[in-house]
């Protein structure tokens, strides 16, 4: 069994917020879509999804120039990771002692996996990442970055890559 079956299984985790008070966690769907990748004609968007009744559920179109599939997948990870921090901090949501943070890019997993934090590419959204995740340790916060099969019909991963997919269909 993966660890997002697991998790969703569980009797007492709540799909509407994407959290299971009772072993302390909470899970966050994340995608990046990019229109025309590779191209100079190219655009993004990002998609994140805590759960049906989450008000943190949204996206946003890519802000950098060039946007490219990773850069938004993992821009898409910080802008969760990012919008978890701040909501703590602001006192509107729990922050528990585990966070799963869901994707589908393989980019991502395997870059998040790297001791060295060596980045050819993206190296200022890979900073930004890592400034995040350093501060989740100090909190206390154990952060999990986890594979989620795409296109499998798993709710939280089809809301994030549906929001990504209409920011990235804006064009600026």
């Amino acid at each position: 069994m993966d660890i997002h079956t697991e998790l969703v299984i569980s009797p007492h985790f709540d799909a509407r917020q994407g959290i299971d008070k009772t072993v302390a966690h909470r899970l966050v769907y994340t995608d990046g879509s990019c229109l025309n990748n590779g191209r100079p004609d190219a655009t993004g968007g990002i998609g994140i999804w805590f759960g049906t009744e989450s008000a943190y559920n949204g996206g946003m179109v890519y802000p950098f120039p060039s946007p490219t599939n990773n850069a938004c997948e993992l821009f898409a990870v910080c802008m969760a990771l990012a919008v978890v921090q701040e909501q703590s901090q602001l006192g509107t949501m729990e922050l528990f002692e585990k966070l799963y943070v869901f994707t589908g890019s393989q980019y991502v997993l395997m870059g998040a996996r790297r001791s060295d934090r060596m980045h050819a590419y993206n190296t200022k959204l890979w900073d930004m990442f890592h400034i995040l995740m350093d501060s989740f340790q100090d909190w206390g916060c154990l952060v999990t970055i986890a594979k989620v099969a795409a296109h499998q019909g798993i709710r939280g991963n089809d809301e994030a890559d549906r929001i990504a997919r209409t920011y990235s269909e804006y064009t600026c």
